[in-house]
């Protein structure tokens, strides 16, 4: 079930999302998406408006790797 909330909140549509939040409910949601250990950086700032959660409870938010350009 997580990685199929992962997979929708990155690459499905608002309606797949809604209905995949109908579907698990936002408590499993919310800890699909804290717990994810990547997320797109849209996907972390979308969710955390959406459910009202810090930034620095993302799991992928407190341990991203920094690439700098070379």
């Amino acid at each position: 079930a997580d990685a199929i909330i992962v997979k929708v909140f990155e690459r499905g549509s608002w309606k797949d999302i809604l209905e995949v939040t109908a579907y698990y409910g936002n408590e499993k949601i919310k800890k699909a998406l804290i717990s994810a250990p990547y997320l797109m950086e849209k996907t972390i700032v979308f969710a955390s408006q959406l459910f009202n959660i810090p930034l620095s409870s993302f799991k992928c938010f407190t341990t991203k790797q920094h690439h700098p350009i070379l």
